[in-house]
């Protein structure tokens, strides 16, 4: 593009129309945020996802990629075991490792929250009504005024979505 271009300016926008939908991508649109929500845990730019959520994240002290909803408990049998039902079940085996359910938490308050159900942590680490378990909320994008129960999973990571996309809107203006 630029060498074919006789313009006096560079040719941006020219740039932009001819790499859209390649990898070459050079805008960062609606479709781009959404492709996000398809990282997963183990994968190499999550942490790199996330870490652009939390600008003022202090890079000195160790932050762990946690499961909001610990990973353990999704398995068909764990699954059933919990009660959730049949028609639910692959929702919740396809989102339990990908960016909706994922947060940076600091090393230590990672392994103290280890397997417990999220529920049950936010309410013994934040309780209900505190100022701290406000500005957990807010800046990790867990959808306010919610059952956070481990049955309403569905419910929290598509709320969760809206939150992180509307954040990256944000973001790039």
């Amino acid at each position: 593009v630029i060498k074919n271009s006789h313009a006096n300016v560079f040719p941006l926008d020219e740039i932009i129309t001819r790499t859209k939908g390649t990898n070459k991508n050079y805008t960062f649109d609606d479709d781009e945020i959404e492709n996000l929500f398809d990282y997963q845990y183990g994968q190499p730019y999550t942490f790199s996802i996330l870490a652009i959520l939390y600008p003022g994240l202090n890079m000195r002290n160790s932050f762990h990629i946690d499961h909001i909803y610990p990973k353990s408990f999704f398995s068909v049998s764990k699954l059933r075991k919990e009660g959730i039902a049949e028609d639910k079940i692959e929702f919740y085996l396809d989102n339990y490792n990908r960016l909706a359910n994922l947060q940076l938490l600091e090393g230590i308050p990672n392994k103290e929250k280890s397997d417990s159900m999220f529920d049950d942590w936010l309410n013994i680490t934040y309780p209900d009504g505190s100022p701290e378990r406000e500005a957990y909320i807010r800046t990790n994008y867990i959808p306010a005024g919610i059952d956070y129960s481990f049955g309403n999973f569905e419910e929290f990571i598509n709320r969760r979505k809206k939150l992180i996309a509307d954040a990256f809107r944000t973001l790039i203006g």
